[in-house]
């Protein structure tokens, strides 16, 4: 048996304000909980996580400006097979 790990980007999808960090890295995320609040056009935006894993990386921090496209965290989602 090997095992496969599988990395996942999470992607600031428009500029914006992160107004919370939800998770640190080295903390377990669920698909679909938000990691960050994202504050944009004077909305806040949740942007969740994409997979179930491990939060490997979080590249910013609560009050720093970003630009879409911009790598906000990277998750890492093992799998047996």
């Amino acid at each position: 048996m090997s095992r496969l790990v599988f990395q996942f980007d999470v992607i600031a999808p428009f500029e914006g304000v992160i107004e919370a960090v939800f998770r640190q890295a080295g903390e377990t995320v669920e698909e679909g909980e938000p990691l960050f609040m994202l504050k944009a056009n004077n909305l806040a935006h949740p942007i969740q996580a994409p997979v179930t894993g491990l939060a490997l990386n979080i590249e910013v921090n609560q009050g720093e400006f970003v630009l879409a496209g911009m790598i906000l965290a990277t998750i890492t989602e093992s799998d047996q097979s």
